[in-house]
């Protein structure tokens, strides 16, 4: 699918409001798929798995290097994302969206309250503690308008100290 920049902000005008809340650049003048990384933030915000993976491609490309996630395919993108929400009351605020051809470039700031400790993830002194941390998405787009490939950047380090399980000297 291809969607012409004026296009994407009709549909978001049309909408009532722009749901990003940042604003959206354009590199070039057509991009692959319309904003489809922003609306899987969204159904990852709504805790969505069905609209979750209508935005990612069968054969998908997570990775979440602070995590030290390599996830291929949908069904384990999809397995994974539902044990971490369901660990986390979250929500992730768009605040800038770079679209350029199959290149999709999101900036966010992403708000957790930690629900339940899990094994290989959140200590047990992390539950009830709020993190907030700001990052970065960046997806390769397929010729079917769909994540391909996606990788999210984020400041492990900060999430820890915030959940005082590192401290940083400074």
């Amino acid at each position: 699918m291809v969607t012409t920049c004026a296009k994407l902000v009709a549909e978001r005008e049309q909408a009532g409001s722009r749901s990003s809340g940042g604003r959206v650049v354009v590199v070039e003048g057509t991009m692959v798929g319309g904003a489809v990384l922003e609306r899987f933030v969204g159904a990852v915000n709504a805790k969505d798995l069905a609209g979750m993976a209508d935005c990612l491609a069968e054969e998908v490309h997570h990775e979440e290097p602070a995590l030290g996630w390599d996830l291929h395919g949908r069904d384990e993108v999809l397995a994974v994302m539902e044990t971490g929400l369901a660990s986390l009351d979250s929500v992730m605020e768009v605040e800038e969206v770079i679209l350029a051809g199959d290149r999709q470039i999101l900036g966010y700031r992403a708000t957790a309250t930690v629900l339940e400790s899990l094994r290989g993830g959140w200590p047990a002194g992390a539950v009830g503690r709020t993190f907030v941390v700001r990052g970065v998405g960046i997806a390769r787009i397929d010729a079917a308008g769909l994540i391909g490939h996606v990788v999210f950047h984020y400041d492990l380090a900060g999430i820890l100290a915030q959940l005082g399980v590192l401290s940083i000297a400074g």
